[in-house]
This record gives C-alpha cells, sequence and structure tokens, in this order.
C-alpha cells in the first residue's frame, strides 16, 4: 500500500502509509550508491545484476533499443539507482507518447521516436495496441500464429523509421 490512502479503523479519515513510502525513497538512494537492502537479498535479481553490471563494467551510457513505454529506464532508475544518461529507442508512436511521460522530468534520459536496424528506411511494424508488448517489425512465426491467433484480428499496421545505429549515434549522445 506504499503511499496510497487507506481507511482507518473507524472508517472515517484515510491514512497514508508514510513507512512505505520512506522505505522506498531509502532504498533507491541508497541504490544509487551500490547499496542494496532488503531480506536476505537474492543474488539472482535482475536488479542486482544490473548495479554490478553498470559498476564493473564503468558504463557511462545507456542505451534502450525497443524501449516500449520506458519500463528499463524506470528499473535503472528505481530499482538500480542509475543517475547516468539513457538513451532510449522506441518505434511505435503511441509507446513513444507513453516513453515521453516516463522521461518527462528526468534531464539525462532522452527517446528518439526509431527503430534501429541494418540500413535506414522506411519499415511496417505489426502493432497490437492491446498488448503492445508483441509489436515487431518480423512478421509472427508459425507458433506464434498459432498460439496468439486471437491477436491477428487486432493488429494494425504503422510505418516507422529505420536507422542505422553508426548513423545517429554523435547526435544521440550529445547530452
Amino acid at each position: 500500500m506504499c503511499g496510497s490512502l487507506a481507511e482507518s479503523d473507524s472508517g472515517t479519515a484515510p491514512l497514508v502509509s508514510l513507512r512505505d513510502g520512506f522505505v522506498r525513497v531509502l532504498r533507491s538512494r541508497l541504490a544509487r550508491r551500490g547499496i542494496v537492502i532488503g531480506r536476505m537479498p537474492s543474488t539472482n535479481r535482475l536488479d542486482h545484476a544490473l548495479v554490478r553490471v553498470l559498476s564493473e563494467r564503468k558504463v557511462d551510457h545507456v542505451l534502450d533499443v525497443g524501449a516500449h513505454t520506458g519500463g528499463f529506464g524506470r528499473v535503472l532508475r528505481d530499482l538500480c539507482g542509475w543517475r547516468g544518461p539513457i538513451c532510449s529507442f522506441e518505434p511505435v508512436h503511441s509507446s513513444f507518447v507513453e516513453l515521453e511521460r516516463a522521461m518527462e522530468h528526468d534531464p539525462t534520459w532522452h527517446g528518439h521516436e526509431m527503430a534501429l536496424g541494418s540500413a535506414p528506411a522506411t519499415a511496417v511494424m505489426r502493432h497490437f495496441p492491446a498488448h503492445s508488448n508483441f509489436d515487431s517489425l518480423l512478421p509472427a512465426s508459425a507458433y506464434g500464429r498459432r498460439r496468439f491467433a486471437e491477436l491477428a484480428s487486432t493488429s494494425t499496421e504503422e510505418p516507422v523509421t529505420v536507422q542505422r545505429l553508426d548513423a545517429v549515434i554523435d547526435e544521440v549522445l550529445l547530452f
């Protein structure tokens, strides 16, 4: 119930769970310094692995290709404490709009509405509005067509810009 409102026992006035909010903020601030706290932390957690890789490899920029709505960037910021620059690429317009909302108050997180590929082009993205995590430039496999047949009728096609990373890297890493 982190930061949410709940009715008191008497059912009259709402109470705010400040403890949960405080713990979340404290964990985030400590994670920025490479300190992860919790009950018997698992070394198999993604955020632990990311903190270790970012630190050991001395990463100074993160490229998030196929950023969707910014989930990976939020994991980097909220769970890993990463404060370095993030450069996100997302070609689907509706997903990019949500990504922009995720980035809007973060001056070191920038996004670009394009796909990255082996050659510059305009390509057709298969977009699934209700299940956008299935969006793809590639046609569905035989397994995918059988397993998710009901999604075929909901897909749309959207033209997207494709660029080579080496052609745009100097422009996108200006921050």
